[in-house]
C-alpha cells in the first residue's frame, strides 16, 4: 500500500497508527490522549500530546502527518 509516497505493509503498523492515517482517526486520537494525560499531568498543553503522536506515527511510516502544529490545529477544526 502506498502512503504518502513510501511503500509500508500495514501489517507492520500498530492499530494506532493505522488509525492515524486518516484526519479523523488522528484527530480522535487526540483528543482521547489527551483527556486520558491531563489526568496525570494537568499541565500538559495540545502541542505536546500532538508532537507524542506524531513521534508515533513517523515511527510506523517514516514521516510526519502534519507538517507542525499550526498545520494540525486547522485541520483538526475543519
Amino acid at each position: 500500500m502506498k502512503i504518502g509516497g513510501t511503500l509500508k505493509c500495514l501489517k507492520m503498523l500498530t492499530d494506532r497508527q493505522i488509525q492515524m492515517l486518516t484526519r479523523k482517526g488522528f484527530v480522535s486520537l487526540f483528543w482521547n490522549d489527551y483527556a486520558r494525560l491531563l489526568r496525570d499531568d494537568p499541565c500538559i498543553t495540545h502541542q505536546q500530546v500532538y508532537e507524542l503522536l506524531e513521534i508515533e506515527y513517523q515511527k510506523g511510516t517514516g514521516q510526519r502527518r502534519y507538517a507542525n502544529f499550526k498545520s494540525f490545529r486547522t485541520r483538526r477544526d475543519e
